[in-house]
């Protein structure tokens, strides 16, 4: 009843932007932004679980901590975010997803100037090369995605000008920050891209992981440059 709730609530859409989807076997569904908490994700799981797609999501080790909090993933599927459980699951035939900006990436939603909501959509993704050495170690294709609407749903935390919250989240690896606890009611839209094919290596180079990269970030400017006109934002993105 609440997962049915909450579809209405943001009127999620699941868009599929290549026709080869879902994929039968394991894949890497790289799902930016993160937003502040990761209501669209747990919307396009539950819609791919209804497609027969099962994903694992990725919550971060301290997540998992919390006696109430760590049920409540467990009962939707989701793991630790650590690189060895994720392959662990992979090798075993489960998809994963990920929003691959974490903690980090909250932060610098607040670098925008408050009040008229974000001018720029801001993901952390080309830094985040454990998403290459992870299908390059797996062999597991990686899947491009954009999550519209996701890091407007709470907004941006409120300004840490002096970036004492952003040291304190990273060094405890939880989001300790300040921010509006009511959700707006904005459309969540996620679009899943085509497959990129990684071929398994047992040792891979700099450049292996560089080029991956590189091509996970256009495909997923290309999603957002797409689709951003029917979705009805005239934000840039910024990718770092």
């Amino acid at each position: 009843y609440l997962y049915k709730l909450t579809l209405r609530f943001f009127s999620f859409k699941l868009v599929f932007h290549a026709s080869s989807l879902p994929l039968p076997g394991p894949f890497i569904l790289a799902a930016p932004p993160h937003g502040v908490f990761t209501f669209g994700h747990w919307c396009m799981f539950g819609a791919l679980h209804r497609l027969g797609v099962t994903i694992r999501g990725l919550v971060a080790s301290v997540v998992l901590w919390a006696p109430i909090v760590r049920q409540v993933c467990v009962a939707v599927g989701a793991i630790d975010a650590s690189r060895h459980v994720a392959r662990t699951y992979l090798e075993a035939g489960w998809p994963i997803g990920v929003a691959p900006g974490g903690i980090a990436e909250i932060f610098e939603a607040s670098r925008n100037p408050p009040g008229g909501g974000l001018r720029e959509e801001r993901v952390l993704l080309r830094c985040r090369r454990g998403l290459a050495r992870l299908a390059l170690s797996t062999g597991c294709p990686l899947v491009p995605s954009y999550m519209f609407g996701s890091a407007d749903v709470l907004g941006a935390p409120l300004v840490d000008s002096a970036g004492v919250l952003r040291r304190l989240s990273r060094r405890l690896r939880v989001a300790v920050f300040l921010f509006n606890p009511w959700p707006r009611r904005v459309p969540i839209v996620c679009v899943v891209g085509e497959p990129i094919a990684v071929e398994k290596k047992e040792h891979w180079t700099d450049e292996d992981v560089e080029e991956i990269m590189e091509e996970l970030t256009q495909r997923v400017k290309e999603l957002y440059d797409t689709y951003k006109d029917a979705y009805g934002t005239d934000k840039a993105l910024v990718v770092m």
